[in-house]
């Protein structure tokens, strides 16, 4: 609904100013960093090889992108 109210406003001939809407409210939470063993869980877990290649190229892309160097967890440092 709210993607057509653009579309609505300039079939209308109205500035997309006419209408304001509130903005979307974002929780402001630190994001989960998963241990070995609790990635090691995830994987045994899964049962079919598609899932597990997914879930391990989603773990591999974050240390790619936000470096390993950077994360550490309790007493060791991935």
């Amino acid at each position: 609904m709210v993607y057509g109210l653009p579309f609505l406003l300039k079939t209308e001939g109205l500035p997309y100013s006419y209408l304001l809407l509130p903005a979307i409210k974002t929780a402001n939470k630190l994001s989960v960093v998963l241990s070995k063993q609790e990635v090691w869980a995830l994987l045994k877990a899964c049962s079919l090889l598609k899932h597990k290649v997914l879930i391990g190229s989603v773990v591999w892309m974050w240390f790619a992108l936000f470096g390993s160097s950077e994360c550490k967890i309790g007493r060791f440092r991935l």
